[in-house]
């Protein structure tokens, strides 16, 4: 999985570098995520999203996104009934990762100065740091990537010729067993909305 995707980024931006319907750029936002087993889920934390992402045009609406960054992700500790039930406490876990994603967009009118869009694709995340209670999480208790499912919605602007300003909100759902404790595997569940800018080259 990690070497197809790494492949596929590669060749999108050999081939487009050559055409004009390439567009290189970065964005920031914010990430309010959390931690779930079965039907319970931690509190919310925000953690910041900074990533660099290209943008091949495939035709007048579909379009191939991939971005490369870090993201934060984690989540705040158990409600007093969910720590009863599960019999986790002080929780409060971060996670720090290099994410890359690859993102097909569905734009819902032709060329436009302002065009919304939907996005849906796959995302692979490496572990850079992981800390509970402000500890180190041990290697056996914890996952080394994390591998989602992305869905989102945004829009577009036109600032002027081959400049671009985007607003994207989508949903990160992880399908990796991030954290081991108490014998209950926990996974990543997001929601992000970020602000970029890009440039056609």
């Amino acid at each position: 999985m990690k070497k197809t995707l790494l492949l596929t980024l590669f060749t999108l931006i050999s081939a487009s570098l050559h055409a004009q319907n390439f567009e290189l750029g970065a964005r920031a936002g914010l990430n309010s995520t959390k931690l779930k087993y079965a039907e319970a889920s931690t509190e919310t934390l925000l953690r910041p999203i900074i990533s660099f992402i290209t943008e091949y045009k495939l035709s007048e609406r579909w379009s191939l996104e991939g971005s490369l960054g870090y993201i934060g992700k984690g989540g705040g500790n158990f409600e007093e009934e969910e720590k009863l039930s599960s019999g986790i406490d002080g929780l409060r876990t971060k996670l720090e990762y290099i994410s890359f994603t690859l993102i097909l967009r569905y734009y819902l009118m032709k060329e436009n100065k302002l065009r919304p869009f939907i996005a849906i694709g796959p995302g692979i995340s490496y572990t850079i740091s992981a800390t509970q209670m402000g500890n180190d999480i041990k290697d056996d208790l914890r996952s080394t990537s994390d591998l989602s499912s992305n869905f989102g919605l945004g829009v577009k602007y036109n600032v002027k010729n081959k400049l671009f300003l985007e607003v994207v909100g989508g949903i990160d759902r992880g399908w990796s067993k991030i954290i081991r404790a108490e014998g209950e595997s926990l996974f990543n569940h997001s929601f992000g909305v970020t602000v970029g800018v890009k440039k056609v080259l």
